[in-house]
């Protein structure tokens, strides 16, 4: 079924360009998509509008700026993704617990139903379900390098250590991850 934000476009480059009405037209777009994730896991309306503020719409500023999305970009799937990720760290950091993601909550949507959708869908749930098994230091890795688009430089940066050691540290973590999913964790 076609929602009507599938059909909502946006352009990439006026977005890049800070076209002021092209960003509210997102902002209004997608506002309430967040606050409704949040709520369904376990949030405030309040808490859906920080997360929006503080952490949703940075991130999508910071990868348009570095050109990691596309003008065909499905903007309602790429900020539904950033919310159930963000919203499931800040629900542990507010002693608030994310439900269980039912099938239709999954981060990505897509507008027929396949068998290749379906086996998509299973394998973000195996990478989501491994992750959340592993160590502290290997899932901020990951998420921030994978899900936050940080890159070796900026994480050695962060934690005071080589580029060439986190990027050793981010391959046996990967290693791990593919090792748990393969295994079945």
């Amino acid at each position: 079924m076609i929602k009507e934000n599938d059909l909502e476009s946006f352009s990439v480059a006026k977005l890049k360009a800070n076209d002021r009405k092209e960003w509210e037209r997102l902002y209004l777009q997608y506002r309430s998509l967040v606050i409704r994730i949040v709520r369904k896991k376990g949030g405030t309306e309040e808490d859906g509008i920080e997360l929006y503020h503080s952490q949703v719409m940075p991130i999508l500023k910071n990868n348009l700026e570095q050109g990691k999305i596309a003008e065909d970009t499905n903007f309602g799937a790429y900020i539904n993704t950033i919310t159930h990720r963000r919203w499931s760290t800040e629900a542990v950091k507010l002693q608030k617990a994310p439900k269980a993601m039912a099938p239709e909550e999954l981060p990505i949507h897509h507008l027929e139903e396949s068998d290749e959708s379906t086996e998509l869908e299973e394998s973000l749930l195996q990478v989501e379900s491994a992750l959340e098994k592993m160590d502290s230091p290997c899932q901020q890795l990951i998420k921030a390098r994978y899900f936050e688009g940080k890159r070796d430089k900026e994480l050695a940066d962060t934690l005071n250590k080589k580029p060439n050691a986190i990027a050793n540290q981010r391959k046996r973590c990967m290693d791990k991850l593919k090792k748990m999913i393969i295994e079945n964790i």
